[in-house]
């Protein structure tokens, strides 16, 4: 329907409308209640109504998200306070692939209905006050729908195991960014995974014969020619250490570079 053929605004804050929504009334009671508030023909309401009911449509990314969410093993249900008439007309507009994403349909906020544990359940909704009333009751949620999937993951999975996913999905390559979106390869984030984690098999590392470098291949934003510095030798000693000779000699070079000044 073009907003240009919008005659009349109806307002309806609570009141008729929402005993409607509650099933105080049903649809015949509600429209001859509102059409004799506001002064309108009853017929000229329900087509109204019925035709923005046909505009309405369901975000399908969301919908591809919580599929996503209910492959890892969660639970989705969808509360609304729409009234039952309205619930059986969108059951017919929208079709199984958004249905079909649901275990359970509520008509009216019965949490307990669900079985669902408060500070185990997220809840979504588009309006603030909505979330706030869901955080009043323990329960987790959001009113802020970008980036949904990367919300609701943080929320069910095991931060430990996504953490490791994440490191093993790149392939032992952990390249430094710099605020301009350039790039290098170093040894100093490789060891520190190394110390950190303890798993050989998330990085790919080539051991030196004696002298560790901070960077890998060729140097970046520095001199051409960057010797091997304090840190990362003593970090290597400590993660990947050689024979104990070696050791000692190294740390025999490293005494050398003491001063008065440290």
């Amino acid at each position: 329907m073009a907003i240009s053929n919008t005659k009349t605004i109806l307002v309806d804050l609570g009141g008729t409308f929402m005993d409607y929504e509650c099933g105080k009334l049903n649809k015949k009671q509600c429209f001859t209640q509102l059409a004799s508030e506001y002064h309108v023909e009853v017929a000229e309401l329900e087509t109204t109504i019925a035709n923005l009911r046909q505009t309405i449509t369901y975000d399908k990314e969301m919908t591809s998200t919580f599929k996503k969410i209910k492959e890892l093993g969660a639970r989705i249900f969808l509360v609304s306070n729409i009234s039952k008439e309205d619930y059986a007309a969108f059951q017919n507009l929208w079709d199984t692939d958004f249905w079909s994403i649901f275990d359970g349909v509520f008509t009216s906020s019965a949490l307990s209905t669900t079985g669902a544990v408060p500070h185990l359940t997220f809840f979504v909704d588009g309006r603030p006050d909505n979330v706030l009333s869901a955080l009043s009751f323990g329960i987790k949620g959001t009113f802020d729908t970008s980036g949904l999937y990367r919300t609701l993951t943080n929320f069910i999975g095991d931060p430990i195991e996504r953490g490791l996913a994440f490191l093993r999905q790149q392939g032992g390559k952990f390249p430094t960014s710099t605020q301009y979106g350039e790039t290098m390869e170093e040894n100093m984030v490789l060891l520190l995974m190394l110390e950190v984690l303890d798993d050989k098999s998330l990085v790919n590392i080539d051991v030196p014969p004696r002298y560790w470098n901070f960077f890998i291949g060729t140097h970046q934003f520095t001199t051409p020619v960057f010797p091997p510095d304090l840190d990362i030798m003593t970090l290597s000693l400590c993660i990947r250490p050689p024979d104990m000779k070696t050791i000692h000699s190294i740390l025999d070079e490293m005494r050398d570079c003491v001063d008065e000044d440290g």
